[in-house]
């Protein structure tokens, strides 16, 4: 297991960056695609799409996805941190953190908040704890509060391929 930066280069332990592994147990490749496969798997190692660092016990944590990273004002935003700060709420259920596309910054941060109840309050109160938390280009702009399921995917995780569908028309 190597965490590596774009060019591919290892990172420091600490360091976010793509996770790459390799191993017996690691996929052989696309089947009937090898232009897709070339795109993963270089030198026998596979690029997982995931995001990560090891922490300072050797263990490998996981921040996300790689196309879930949002960029804005060329800064590059995890939404896994946007997210763990909103779930610091306790009227939260679940958090689910997207960019919308925004001609002028690239894009920019949309929170999808799933609450136990409405309260008048609560936009407010979880902007507040993010803006206490989090870099100033990291609080999102918009948030989208909602007291039903967000979508789920079949894994149970929330569906952000869906919540970007329904950004767009908003």
């Amino acid at each position: 297991l190597e965490i590596r930066d774009e060019q591919g280069n290892r990172v420091p332990h600490g360091s976010i960056g793509r996770i790459w592994v390799q191993g017996d147990n690691v996929m052989l490749g696309y089947y009937n695609e090898p232009q897709k496969t070339a795109e993963v798997i270089q030198n026998g190692w596979f690029d997982t799409g995931d995001l990560g660092y090891i922490n300072g016990n050797g263990k490998l944590t996981i921040t996300g996805r790689l196309k879930d990273v949002i960029a804005s004002k060329g800064f590059k935003i995890y939404p896994a941190e946007i997210e763990n700060v909103i779930l610091m709420h306790p009227n939260a259920v679940r958090a689910a953190v997207i960019g919308q596309v925004d001609p002028a910054v690239g894009e920019v941060v949309v929170a999808y908040v799933q609450l136990r109840s409405q309260q008048p309050d609560d936009e407010q109160k979880i902007r507040q704890l993010c803006e206490r938390n989090l870099a100033a280009y990291k609080v999102p702009r918009k948030f989208i509060l909602v007291t039903h399921n967000l979508p789920l995917t079949g894994t149970g995780k929330v569906d952000k391929k869906e919540l970007r569908k329904s950004a767009e028309n908003h």
